[in-house]
């Protein structure tokens, strides 16, 4: 299978309108019942797996490759 990946540092691509912050703020609470604020977080430039270890430090969890997992799991399935 071939990957395509979309390298969009300055938004000339996509906008999003905060897709991306709400859908990771509501997975956090579905699938961790934690609550952050996501201003705490520095995104700008960086991959939503690096996002996904400071979310859940924020919130106090440890960023183990099972809660990365599971927390980029239920972020993807919210996204859309």
């Amino acid at each position: 299978m071939k990957k395509l990946i979309l390298w969009d540092i300055d938004g000339t691509i996509i906008v999003s309108h905060g897709a991306g912050f709400r859908a990771m703020a509501r997975a956090l609470t579905e699938r961790f019942g934690k609550t952050v604020d996501m201003r705490e977080i520095a995104w700008d430039g960086r991959t939503d797996s690096w996002i996904a270890g400071e979310v859940l430090r924020v919130a106090g969890l440890p960023d183990t490759k099972e809660n990365v997992h599971d927390f980029l799991e239920a972020y993807l399935k919210i996204l859309p």
